[in-house]
């Protein structure tokens, strides 16, 4: 790589400008297949970090934190007793992009909203 400049603070350039004093010549650099950190775990199995703004995602006074435990390990007689029958996928998709789990909340409630309403 030919940098116009040095090597802090050059820029990558064919060829020189006017008002350029030095010219700095590297090796490129060889790019690796880097695997993200979290590739290895299981999604399901990330922590869901309390936070205040799912406070503020969540419509009307309902806990999203014990939601969001109670919808991602499966535990629907929970998440019914915690006011999901209140909610539509909408409403919980904000909490997907806040939380740094992973978790898709519109998914999981959806499938609580359907076995619950099979078991009736």
């Amino acid at each position: 790589r030919v940098i116009s400049g040095s090597v802090l603070s050059g820029r990558t350039s064919a060829h020189l400008g006017y008002y350029d004093t030095q010219v700095s010549v590297m090796s490129a650099p060889t790019r690796k297949r880097r695997i993200p950190l979290f590739a290895h775990f299981n999604k399901s199995a990330m922590p869901i970090l309390p936070s205040e703004m799912f406070e503020r995602a969540l419509p009307q006074n309902i806990l999203p934190v014990p939601l969001m435990r109670a919808l991602s390990v499966g535990d629907w007689d929970a998440a019914v007793k915690l006011g999901c029958l209140d909610l539509l996928e909408e409403d919980v998709a904000l909490l997907s992009y806040l939380c740094s789990s992973g978790n898709d909340y519109s998914t999981l409630l959806r499938q609580a909203l359907d076995d619950f309403a099979e078991g009736l």
